[in-house]
Parts: structure tokens; sequence; C-alpha cells
């Protein structure tokens, strides 16, 4: 079996470092790739890539394994926020321990599905480009709120309302915007540890 396309774009990542993804024939291809399927990306969007170094995110399982994950805008945070609430169904005794469960069986499977069903409520509602929105990563995963979102979980049965929680409400946040008669205006963001002013005319 050969692929001369791969073998071709792996030589041009050698030879030019990520300018052989991000400019020229294979950020061409993926600019098509995306119209052809109703997206919206351009040369410069790709051309003006840059990878940034993040802290990662983490959770302790059962007190004695932490695990770690890539922090929003990627997915990561679902898989700790399902084990958070994983973790909290044991110690409560909602359901058995995952390794006493039978590998794939009705029980441990419901188990796991309903902890990322409920995951997912939350950060398909939260989880957004961090850069143009605060995701409030620490109360998501924080005990208190796992704790809260586990009492959705019924162990006999698929919940069918689950709907995102609300880790963010708190008095810690302050918004306004205001607007003169010739369109002139100001938006204040004030969220702890970050300031946001936009003036607009």
């Amino acid at each position: 079996m050969k692929f001369p396309d791969l073998a071709r774009t792996f030589k041009e990542l050698s030879g030019q470092g990520k300018d052989g993804f991000y400019k020229g024939r294979v950020a061409e291809a993926i600019v098509e790739l995306v119209s052809e399927g109703g997206g919206v990306m351009s040369l410069d969007d790709l051309a003006e890539h840059r990878s940034d170094f993040v802290e990662p995110i983490s959770y302790t399982y059962k007190n004695d394994v932490t695990l770690y994950e890539c922090p929003p805008n990627g997915q990561g945070i679902t898989a700790l926020m399902a084990l958070g609430i994983l973790d909290i169904l044991q110690e409560r005794g909602v359901i058995r321990t995952l390794d006493s469960m039978e590998h794939n069986s009705a029980e441990y499977l419901h188990a796991l599905v309903e902890s990322l069903r409920i995951a997912f409520s939350d950060t398909r509602y939260y989880v957004s480009d961090p850069e143009q929105e605060h995701v409030p990563v620490k109360k998501l995963l924080s005990k208190d709120y796992l704790s809260s979102r586990a009492m959705l979980f019924n162990p006999s049965t698929a919940n069918p309302d689950i709907k995102h929680g609300y880790p963010a409400h708190s008095s810690d946040t302050v918004y306004f915007a205001v607007t003169d008669q010739a369109g002139n205006g100001v938006n204040l963001d004030d969220i702890p540890q970050e300031f946001h002013l936009l003036i607009f005319a």
C-alpha cells in the first residue's frame, strides 16, 4: 500500500517546518476541503495560526491518580468532568466501583454514558475560545459543582432532561454596556482576575 500524497506532505513538513502545513499546497487543500463542506476558512486564517504553550487542567480521581488534559477550547475538560462525576457517584455509593463492574456490561456502560452526557451538557454550553469568552474551568471541575451535577444521574434509566448547569452563578462578575444617541458606547466586563473594557464609536 502506498500513499504518495501523504509521503509528499511529510517531505514538505520535514523540509519547511510548520510553513509546510500552514502555507502553500497543504493549506490550500485544507481551505478547499473546509469550503466544500460549507465551512469558512481562509489561507490567511492558517498563515496567521500560532501555537500556544498552555497549562494543563487536571482532576484527581479517588484521591490517588491525577489525570491531565489540555484546557479549553479542547474537550479534555469533558473527560475530566465525567471522571469527577463517576468519582462522586462511587463515593456516595450510587454506583458500585467501576473496577467491580463487569467491563462493558449494561451497568458499566450506563454509568459511563450518563456521566459523559452530563459533562457534555456543560461543555457544549460553556467551552469556547478562551481568548474570546471566559470558560469557568475551575468551577466546572470543582468538587461542589461536580457533586451537584452527579445528582442528575439515575442508576436505573437515562435522564431525558439533562441541561447545562450554572457553575458561574455568583456575584463575582459585573457587566454593563452603555450607548449614547450618536452610537458611541462602552462595554465593561469585570470577571475575577480579568478586566475587559471595549469602547466603540
